[in-house]
Protein backbone atom coordinates (compact mmCIF):
# COMPACT_ATOMS: atom_id res chain seq x y z
CA UNK A 1 0.00 0.00 0.00
CA UNK A 2 1.32 3.45 -0.80
CA UNK A 3 1.18 6.58 1.21
CA UNK A 4 0.56 9.70 -0.81
CA UNK A 5 0.78 13.38 -0.12
CA UNK A 6 -2.51 15.11 -0.86
CA UNK A 7 -2.57 18.94 -0.89
CA UNK A 8 -5.94 19.13 0.81
CA UNK A 9 -6.04 22.85 0.37
CA UNK A 10 -9.75 23.13 0.96
CA UNK A 11 -10.00 21.66 4.43
CA UNK A 12 -10.01 23.92 7.44
CA UNK A 13 -7.99 21.22 9.15
CA UNK A 14 -6.35 18.67 6.85
CA UNK A 15 -3.39 16.36 6.66
CA UNK A 16 -1.46 18.35 4.11
CA UNK A 17 -3.02 21.76 3.72
CA UNK A 18 -5.38 24.37 5.09
CA UNK A 19 -7.81 27.02 3.98
CA UNK A 20 -8.04 29.93 6.38
CA UNK A 21 -10.69 32.60 6.83
CA UNK A 22 -10.05 36.29 7.20
CA UNK A 23 -11.18 37.21 10.67
CA UNK A 24 -11.83 40.90 10.01
CA UNK A 25 -15.06 40.46 8.07
CA UNK A 26 -18.72 40.07 8.96
CA UNK A 27 -20.11 37.08 10.88
CA UNK A 28 -20.83 33.91 8.93
CA UNK A 29 -24.27 33.43 7.40
CA UNK A 30 -26.55 30.80 8.98
CA UNK A 31 -27.20 27.74 6.84
CA UNK A 32 -30.85 28.72 6.41
CA UNK A 33 -29.75 31.93 4.67
CA UNK A 34 -27.53 30.16 2.11
CA UNK A 35 -29.17 29.17 -1.18
CA UNK A 36 -26.73 26.49 -2.33
CA UNK A 37 -26.44 25.48 -5.98
CA UNK A 38 -24.26 22.80 -7.56
CA UNK A 39 -22.25 22.31 -10.73
CA UNK A 40 -21.35 18.82 -11.90
CA UNK A 41 -18.74 17.42 -14.26
CA UNK A 42 -18.04 13.94 -15.57
CA UNK A 43 -14.54 12.81 -16.47
CA UNK A 44 -13.78 10.88 -19.63
CA UNK A 45 -14.52 7.16 -19.50
CA UNK A 46 -11.48 5.25 -18.25
CA UNK A 47 -10.88 1.64 -19.25
CA UNK A 48 -9.48 -0.30 -16.29
CA UNK A 49 -8.24 -3.68 -17.53
CA UNK A 50 -5.20 -4.28 -15.36
CA UNK A 51 -3.67 -3.32 -12.04
CA UNK A 52 -2.45 0.26 -11.72
CA UNK A 53 -0.37 1.50 -8.81
CA UNK A 54 -1.26 4.78 -7.14
CA UNK A 55 -0.36 7.77 -9.34
CA UNK A 56 0.33 5.48 -12.33
CA UNK A 57 -3.16 4.86 -13.72
CA UNK A 58 -4.84 6.66 -16.64
CA UNK A 59 -5.58 10.33 -16.05
CA UNK A 60 -6.98 13.36 -17.86
CA UNK A 61 -7.51 17.10 -17.33
CA UNK A 62 -10.56 19.09 -18.38
CA UNK A 63 -12.00 22.57 -17.89
CA UNK A 64 -14.98 23.22 -15.62
CA UNK A 65 -17.03 26.36 -14.95
CA UNK A 66 -19.62 26.73 -12.22
CA UNK A 67 -22.29 28.96 -13.76
CA UNK A 68 -22.93 30.41 -17.22
CA UNK A 69 -23.92 34.05 -16.81
CA UNK A 70 -24.20 36.95 -19.27
CA UNK A 71 -21.98 39.06 -17.02
CA UNK A 72 -19.45 37.68 -14.50
CA UNK A 73 -20.81 37.56 -10.98
CA UNK A 74 -19.38 36.70 -7.60
CA UNK A 75 -19.83 33.11 -6.39
CA UNK A 76 -18.85 31.44 -3.12
CA UNK A 77 -17.59 27.85 -3.34
CA UNK A 78 -18.75 25.93 -0.27
CA UNK A 79 -18.01 22.26 -0.99
CA UNK A 80 -16.52 19.63 -3.28
CA UNK A 81 -17.49 15.97 -3.83
CA UNK A 82 -16.26 13.17 -6.09
CA UNK A 83 -17.46 9.60 -6.62
CA UNK A 84 -16.72 6.81 -9.09
CA UNK A 85 -19.51 5.90 -11.51
CA UNK A 86 -19.95 3.77 -14.62
CA UNK A 87 -19.71 4.89 -18.25
CA UNK A 88 -23.35 6.06 -18.11
CA UNK A 89 -22.43 8.62 -15.47
CA UNK A 90 -24.87 7.21 -12.91
CA UNK A 91 -24.19 3.55 -12.10
CA UNK A 92 -22.36 3.08 -8.79
CA UNK A 93 -18.83 1.72 -9.05
CA UNK A 94 -16.28 0.78 -6.40
CA UNK A 95 -14.60 3.83 -4.93
CA UNK A 96 -11.36 1.82 -4.89
CA UNK A 97 -10.94 2.82 -8.55
CA UNK A 98 -10.35 6.44 -7.49
CA UNK A 99 -6.79 7.65 -7.29
CA UNK A 100 -7.70 11.32 -6.90
CA UNK A 101 -9.81 14.22 -8.15
CA UNK A 102 -7.97 17.56 -8.20
CA UNK A 103 -9.62 20.95 -8.73
CA UNK A 104 -7.25 23.81 -9.58
CA UNK A 105 -7.76 27.52 -10.21
CA UNK A 106 -5.54 29.80 -12.27
CA UNK A 107 -4.38 31.98 -9.39
CA UNK A 108 -2.69 34.59 -11.59
CA UNK A 109 -6.02 35.20 -13.31
CA UNK A 110 -7.90 34.94 -10.02
CA UNK A 111 -5.75 37.61 -8.36
CA UNK A 112 -6.15 39.91 -11.33
CA UNK A 113 -9.94 39.52 -11.52
CA UNK A 114 -10.52 40.03 -7.79
CA UNK A 115 -7.73 42.56 -7.20
CA UNK A 116 -5.87 40.33 -4.76
CA UNK A 117 -2.18 40.47 -3.83
CA UNK A 118 -1.78 37.32 -1.72
CA UNK A 119 0.18 34.52 -3.40
CA UNK A 120 -1.76 31.26 -3.17
CA UNK A 121 -1.33 27.84 -4.83
CA UNK A 122 -3.44 26.84 -7.83
CA UNK A 123 -4.71 23.71 -6.07
CA UNK A 124 -8.08 24.29 -4.41
CA UNK A 125 -9.20 20.74 -3.60
CA UNK A 126 -7.83 17.22 -3.66
CA UNK A 127 -10.05 14.24 -2.90
CA UNK A 128 -8.91 10.64 -2.71
CA UNK A 129 -9.83 7.35 -1.08
CA UNK A 130 -10.76 7.96 2.53
CA UNK A 131 -12.03 11.50 1.92
CA UNK A 132 -14.40 11.97 -0.98
CA UNK A 133 -16.17 15.14 0.11
CA UNK A 134 -15.33 18.46 1.71
CA UNK A 135 -17.90 20.88 3.06
CA UNK A 136 -17.01 24.20 4.65
CA UNK A 137 -18.73 25.32 7.84
CA UNK A 138 -21.91 27.26 7.20
CA UNK A 139 -21.24 30.84 6.15
CA UNK A 140 -17.71 30.24 4.84
CA UNK A 141 -16.74 30.09 1.18
CA UNK A 142 -14.04 30.58 -1.43
CA UNK A 143 -14.85 33.66 -3.58
CA UNK A 144 -14.58 33.20 -7.36
CA UNK A 145 -16.11 34.85 -10.41
CA UNK A 146 -18.57 32.87 -12.50
CA UNK A 147 -16.34 33.44 -15.55
CA UNK A 148 -13.31 31.73 -13.98
CA UNK A 149 -12.52 28.28 -15.42
CA UNK A 150 -11.38 25.54 -13.06
CA UNK A 151 -9.00 22.79 -14.13
CA UNK A 152 -10.23 19.34 -13.12
CA UNK A 153 -7.70 16.48 -13.14
CA UNK A 154 -8.89 12.94 -12.48
CA UNK A 155 -6.95 9.69 -12.23
CA UNK A 156 -7.90 6.04 -11.63
CA UNK A 157 -6.10 3.09 -10.04
CA UNK A 158 -6.66 -0.60 -9.47
CA UNK A 159 -4.67 -2.30 -6.73
CA UNK A 160 -6.51 -5.60 -6.48
CA UNK A 161 -8.61 -6.82 -9.42
CA UNK A 162 -7.19 -8.95 -12.23
CA UNK A 163 -8.79 -10.60 -15.24
CA UNK A 164 -11.70 -8.16 -15.58
CA UNK A 165 -12.35 -4.94 -17.49
CA UNK A 166 -14.26 -1.96 -16.12
CA UNK A 167 -15.43 1.34 -17.57
CA UNK A 168 -15.39 4.05 -14.91
CA UNK A 169 -15.71 7.81 -14.63
CA UNK A 170 -15.26 10.44 -11.93
CA UNK A 171 -18.45 12.32 -11.09
CA UNK A 172 -17.52 15.63 -9.49
CA UNK A 173 -19.82 18.13 -7.78
CA UNK A 174 -18.92 21.67 -6.69
CA UNK A 175 -21.34 23.43 -4.34
CA UNK A 176 -21.60 27.21 -4.41
CA UNK A 177 -23.73 30.19 -3.39
CA UNK A 178 -24.36 33.25 -5.54
CA UNK A 179 -23.47 36.54 -3.90
CA UNK A 180 -26.76 38.07 -4.99
CA UNK A 181 -28.68 35.35 -3.10
CA UNK A 182 -27.01 36.09 0.24
CA UNK A 183 -28.94 37.69 3.09
CA UNK A 184 -25.81 37.85 5.28
CA UNK A 185 -22.21 38.33 4.01
CA UNK A 186 -20.01 35.24 3.69
CA UNK A 187 -16.63 34.86 5.36
CA UNK A 188 -14.03 34.43 2.61
CA UNK A 189 -11.47 31.63 2.65
CA UNK A 190 -8.15 31.36 0.85
CA UNK A 191 -6.00 28.28 0.37
CA UNK A 192 -2.58 27.49 1.79
CA UNK A 193 -0.80 24.20 1.15
CA UNK A 194 1.75 22.22 3.13
CA UNK A 195 3.45 19.31 1.38
CA UNK A 196 4.52 16.09 3.11
CA UNK A 197 7.83 14.75 1.75
CA UNK A 198 10.26 11.91 2.44
CA UNK A 199 14.02 12.03 1.94
CA UNK A 200 15.29 9.93 -0.97
CA UNK A 201 18.87 11.21 -1.18
CA UNK A 202 20.95 13.40 1.16
CA UNK A 203 22.36 13.54 4.66
CA UNK A 204 19.19 14.77 6.37
CA UNK A 205 15.57 15.53 5.63
CA UNK A 206 15.23 19.30 5.87
CA UNK A 207 14.09 20.65 2.52
CA UNK A 208 15.78 23.90 1.53
CA UNK A 209 17.57 24.45 4.88
CA UNK A 210 21.37 24.61 4.67
CA UNK A 211 22.18 23.91 8.33
CA UNK A 212 19.09 22.43 10.02
CA UNK A 213 18.73 22.46 13.78
CA UNK A 214 16.14 20.06 15.20
CA UNK A 215 15.58 22.36 18.18
CA UNK A 216 14.70 25.22 15.84
CA UNK A 217 13.17 23.55 12.82
CA UNK A 218 11.59 20.48 14.40
CA UNK A 219 11.90 16.89 13.15
CA UNK A 220 13.10 16.31 9.61
CA UNK A 221 11.77 13.89 6.99
CA UNK A 222 12.48 10.20 7.42
CA UNK A 223 14.45 8.38 4.70
CA UNK A 224 12.00 6.74 2.31
CA UNK A 225 11.54 4.89 -0.96
CA UNK A 226 9.79 6.76 -3.74
CA UNK A 227 6.58 5.16 -5.00
CA UNK A 228 7.80 5.83 -8.56
CA UNK A 229 10.75 7.54 -10.19
CA UNK A 230 8.46 10.21 -11.57
CA UNK A 231 7.50 11.24 -8.06
CA UNK A 232 11.02 11.58 -6.63
CA UNK A 233 11.52 14.92 -8.29
CA UNK A 234 11.86 17.49 -5.53
CA UNK A 235 15.48 18.63 -5.17
CA UNK A 236 16.85 21.45 -3.03
CA UNK A 237 20.10 23.43 -3.49
CA UNK A 238 21.93 21.31 -0.88
CA UNK A 239 22.07 17.97 -2.68
CA UNK A 240 18.94 16.46 -1.20
CA UNK A 241 16.18 14.75 -3.18
CA UNK A 242 12.67 14.25 -1.86
CA UNK A 243 9.49 12.45 -2.90
CA UNK A 244 5.88 13.41 -2.30
CA UNK A 245 4.64 9.83 -2.80
CA UNK A 246 6.36 6.97 -1.05
CA UNK A 247 6.08 3.29 -0.18
CA UNK A 248 4.99 2.23 3.28
CA UNK A 249 6.28 -1.11 4.56
CA UNK A 250 3.96 -3.44 6.51
CA UNK A 251 3.54 -2.27 10.08
CA UNK A 252 3.40 1.16 11.66
CA UNK A 253 5.28 4.13 10.21
CA UNK A 254 5.56 7.50 11.93
CA UNK A 255 6.64 10.66 10.07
Amino acid sequence: MMKRSAPLAAALLGATGILMARADLAPAAPASEQKTQSAQALSKTYIVDRKYKSMEGPQATQSMTLLNTVKPELLWVTGFRAVMVGADGESEMSQEFMCHSNLDLNQAMHRRLLGLTRETPNRVFTLSQGQQSIEFPSGFGLPVLSSEPFSLTTQVLNHNIEGKTFEVRHKVTVDFVREKDLAVPMKPLFQLSANGLVLIEGKDGYFGIAAPDAQTHGPGCLPGQSASEQQGRYADPYGRRFAGHWLVKPGREVN
